[in-house]
This record gives structure tokens, C-alpha cells and sequence, in this order.
């Protein structure tokens, strides 16, 4: 059993060698990790240090441009602001015409009506005038023997003519007043 045993511390001792050796190789291995993990985190650090200091200009950039938005929106609300007491005084001005119109037409509209149905009426009287006078004229004979009856006529439709058109003119300018 002697032997048996040191058989069995041989190949303990064989075991514990082999199970060294293993460890050994997964330390070196270990270690060739670590290497490559360090390298790798020194490649990062490096980068984070460039894409710093890139970054820090446009950092400072993007505070200049957000001041300079704050300057063009306080700039914008002014202008909105002096928009809204423009537009406010232009809607004053426009009620104070519209205020001043109803005035004008309320005074001067009742003197115009007046005096355009004045004008209405007297060429409506001037015209029944001459309707009466012209078929009085045709009911009663040339009382005056040798008078021209031609030279009547004539001068009767010149007359009647130029009263025409009068009567055309003055209707024309009532229609043009009370539109």
C-alpha cells in the first residue's frame, strides 16, 4: 500500500503541476487581456480627450448662439410688441373715420335728398309745363292770320329739344346723388 500511496502522491503532484501550468497559462492570458483592455482604454481616453477638446468650441459656440437667440427673440417680441400698439392706433384712426363718415352723411345727407327731390319736382313741373303748353298749342287754331306756322313748329321742337335734354341732364345728376 506504500507503493499505492506513492503512486497516488505522484500523480497528485503530476495533477497539481498540470492544474499550475493551467493556471499559469490563464494568467498570461489574463494578463495579455488586460494589456489589450488597457491599450483599448487608453485609446478611448485619447479620443475622449480629442472629441473634448473639440467639443469645448462648440460648446462655447452653441452658448454664443443661444444669446444671440435670446437677442433676436427680445428684438422680435418688441417688434410684436410695437406691431400691436400700431395696429391698435390704425383701428382708432379707421373707428375715427368711420365715427367721422356717419357725421358727414347724417348733416349733409338730408340737405342733399332735399334739394335733389326739389330739382326732381321742379323739372317735373317744368316738363308737365310744356306738356300742357304743347297740347294746348295743337288744340287751338292760329288766332293771328299770316303767321308762320312752320316757324312755330320749329322753334316748338327746338324747344322741346333743349328741355329734353335739360330734363335728361338733371335726371341723370338725381339718380347719381341718391345712388
Amino acid at each position: 500500500m506504500q507503493e499505492f500511496i506513492q503512486y497516488l502522491q505522484i500523480i497528485t503532484d503530476i495533477i497539481v503541476i498540470i492544474l499550475f501550468i493551467g493556471i499559469m497559462i490563464s494568467f498570461f492570458y489574463l494578463l495579455k487581456i488586460l494589456k489589450t483592455a488597457t491599450s483599448k482604454f487608453e485609446e478611448l481616453t485619447a479620443e475622449v480627450k480629442d472629441v473634448k477638446a473639440k467639443l469645448n468650441p462648440v460648446i462655447e459656440k452653441s452658448g454664443l448662439v443661444a444669446d444671440n437667440v435670446n437677442l433676436i427673440l427680445s428684438k422680435v417680441k418688441d417688434n410684436i410688441d410695437l406691431l400691436e400698439t400700431s395696429v391698435t392706433k390704425i383701428n382708432n384712426v379707421v373707428d375715427d373715420v368711420v365715427e367721422f363718415e356717419r357725421k358727414v352723411q347724417s348733416k349733409i345727407e338730408p340737405p342733399v335728398m332735399e334739394t335733389a327731390n326739389t330739382i326732381y319736382a321742379l323739372s317735373a313741373g317744368i316738363k308737365t309745363f310744356f306738356d300742357s303748353y304743347k297740347s294746348s298749342r295743337a288744340k287751338k287754331p292760329d288766332l293771328i292770320e299770316g303767321f308762320n306756322l312752320n316757324s312755330d313748329n320749329e322753334i316748338e321742337s327746338q324747344l322741346k329739344e333743349n328741355t329734353d335734354m335739360e330734363l335728361q341732364n338733371v335726371n341723370t345728376k338725381l339718380n347719381d346723388l341718391q345712388n
